[in-house]
């Protein structure tokens, strides 16, 4: 529920920043500035923004990025089957490709 409460709560700003009407720096403000007026809604607001920072450096989705933002605060890989998403979000965290995943394994 709250992961899809946080969707919800960034997509329009990753909209914006798409169509360049809103900054990156912007949205984060924005987002941090919404998550100190208290907790209108079950939202972590400055995870929210650490969200909306890797979606757009990575140019993936705000539900790809979570992931990512999770393995990352973990320090643990992610294990996807979606090669884009594999591939972006190296910059992010250690990710590994599901089919590769017996080849890692040997060698970890």
């Amino acid at each position: 529920m709250e992961q899809r409460a946080r969707g919800y709560a960034l997509k329009p700003f990753e909209r914006c920043i798409k169509n360049n009407i809103l900054k990156v720096q912007d949205g984060v403000e924005a987002l941090k500035a919404i998550g100190s007026l208290g907790n209108l809604i079950p939202i972590l607001w400055e995870e929210s923004a650490e969200i909306l920072k890797i979606a757009t450096a990575s140019g993936l989705t705000t539900r790809d990025s979570t992931y990512l933002w999770l393995s990352k605060k973990l320090e643990g890989k992610l294990i996807t089957a979606d090669e884009e998403l594999r591939r972006r979000g190296e910059i992010i965290t250690k990710t590994v490709l599901l089919g590769e995943l017996g080849s890692f394994l040997k060698h970890s």
